[in-house]
């Protein structure tokens, strides 16, 4: 009921150069048009595997906001198995109180919500003078720039569906920069 199924969708298809269109009438139902184009030939990678790195930082303070349970509870499981205190909300107007009430080293927060958003809960983050580090997570095309137009301060935007090992990766880099 979120839309997180269509926004992870119009990702994954905007990315391969295709489109997704939508008809709906009320009453009679929607109509879903998905149109990707026809690659011209198959092109073969030889991928090297990926070493799955750890966290390098330790005794983190992490706060996850997502209004799926269900991305809370995998993101809980993945900083509490590398040693971090995790806490988790799955709403804006619940992040924003414990972001006034707690500090955090890391937030990782889902860019649409209902209710309050994490444009919203960001902004409202942005007006304390604490310095917490922050991953916005979402399926949308949404990029740096386009949150320094919006005014957030951002660390990191993760692309849904994401992978642990460059989620790892690149959580390490912006606490060794």
């Amino acid at each position: 009921g979120t839309g997180l199924g269509m926004s992870i969708s119009y990702g994954i298809i905007t990315r391969h150069g295709g489109e997704i269109n939508v008809e709906s009438e009320l009453g009679k139902g929607s109509r879903i048009c998905l149109i990707l184009p026809i690659a011209g030939k198959s092109v073969h990678h030889i991928v090297t595997p990926i070493q799955n790195e750890k966290l390098n930082i330790s005794d983190l303070n992490v706060l996850i906001v997502d209004d799926s349970k269900e991305m809370c509870k995998s993101l809980c499981e993945l900083f509490t198995d590398e040693g971090q205190r995790v806490f988790s909300v799955d709403n804006g107007t619940e992040a924003i109180r414990l972001l006034k009430k707690n500090n955090y080293d890391l937030l990782i927060c889902d860019l649409v919500m209902p209710d309050v958003t994490g444009k919203e809960v960001i902004m409202a983050m942005g007006a304390s003078n604490r310095r917490t580090k922050v991953g916005l997570l979402t399926g949308w095309e949404y990029s740096a720039e386009d949150a320094k137009k919006d005014g957030l301060k951002v660390d990191l935007i993760i692309k849904k569906p994401f992978k642990l090992s460059k989620l790892r990766r690149d959580i390490n880099d912006i606490f060794s920069s």
